[in-house]
């Protein structure tokens, strides 16, 4: 039955904000469960997400270009939000620094 949740059309109205607020949101809004470390959302800034999606398209909308993915266990269909191994900003970088 919680797999079904995450088919579903629904409205979502989440501003962009700090990541942790704008994933308390989500969760809220999508009904289903979100997990993630705050270290792995310190300092991040997700999109707003307005309009009617899936809470896959959603949490999609919300993390594009900000370093974080998202997974979904397939049993349970909980959310589990990652940094993005293949990010450039998961390795912060000072200004002068050159590869």
């Amino acid at each position: 039955a919680e797999q079904g949740k995450a088919t579903f059309i629904r409205p979502f109205d989440i501003p962009s904000d700090a990541a942790d607020k704008s994933l308390k949101r989500f969760s809220v809004q999508s009904a289903l469960e979100v997990a993630y470390g705050t270290e792995t959302t310190a300092q991040v800034r997700t999109n707003a997400v307005k309009g009617d999606y899936t809470p896959r398209e959603a949490i999609g909308r919300l993390l594009a270009g900000t370093g974080l993915i998202v997974e979904a266990d397939d049993k349970t269909g909980a959310l589990t939000v990652s940094r993005d191994p293949n990010a450039q900003r998961a390795a912060p970088r000072t200004a002068g620094a050159r590869p």
